[in-house]
């Protein structure tokens, strides 16, 4: 089932041996909670191109002749497939940097200019520290004077926004939101801890299980919920992503 932000927090509150709340951002620990759990949330929903996580309407690059680089917008976390109309219309195939640059190496020549037929990432563009930083990508061929205006539709996954009031829930599927805890408790929880009293205490690192839980669910997750298919996206649940 799902939960909402409140329950999140208290159910996190809980795992750390803190007192539950009944609004948020009552103490201390449970704006902590918050911001761990909104972190967790993050890393969760763009480790993969989720199904749950694609925007409804796709992004839009309206075509300039000459210019081959163009930025997406700012909530962009995965571009997973593109296209355009133009001509009856055709994909626009989303390829890696490596192979632009292995296929094409010298894109300079204003004869190769055509209408567009792949699409790479180009970096990042962020004007100033304040500013959102805004994921760029390379069309090639570069657009030409008969495909300028035209409107590249970009399909993508996107950054979730915070959780912050108390009814807020995460579109992460409900019968996730558990991970969301044990993520959060990786980025709560370090080291171990000694339970029972000094004579009969134990040992147990408590970061080790959420860490363990995390990538497991993790696999889990990808496995059923994937917006794309083939293994460019894959996930091992042991050596996976280091962060969780």
């Amino acid at each position: 089932m799902a939960f909402t932000a409140l329950q999140l927090v208290n159910e996190l509150l809980s795992r750390m041996g803190q007192k539950e709340v009944a609004t948020m951002g009552l103490t201390e620990h449970a704006t902590l909670a918050l911001r761990k759990l909104n972190m967790a949330q993050q890393m969760i929903s763009t480790a993969h191109p989720f199904a749950w996580a694609l925007k409804n309407d796709p992004g839009q690059i309206t075509a300039v002749a000459g210019t081959s680089v163009y930025s997406l917008a700012t909530d962009v976390a995965h571009v997973i497939a593109a296209k355009h109309v133009y001509n009856g219309g055709d994909p626009i195939k989303v390829i890696d940097r490596v192979t632009l640059e292995q296929y094409r190496s010298d894109r300079s020549q204003s004869t190769d200019r055509n209408t567009p037929r792949f699409l790479a990432p180009a970096g990042v563009l962020q004007a100033s520290a304040s500013d959102t930083p805004q994921i760029r990508f390379e069309t090639w061929p570069v657009p030409d004077s008969n495909f300028a205006g035209q409107i590249i539709y970009y399909y993508y996954t996107f950054k979730l926004s915070d959780l912050s009031a108390a009814t807020d829930i995460s579109l992460i599927p409900g019968d996730y939101h558990w991970l969301i805890v044990e993520v959060a408790e990786t980025l709560y929880r370090r080291g171990v801890i000694r339970v029972g009293g000094a004579e009969v205490g134990r040992d147990i690192d408590l970061y080790t299980i959420a860490e363990r839980n995390s990538k497991l669910g993790m696999a889990k997750l990808i496995s059923r919920d994937s917006a794309v298919s083939g293994s460019e996206f894959s996930w091992e649940s042991e050596g996976a992503n280091p962060s969780l």
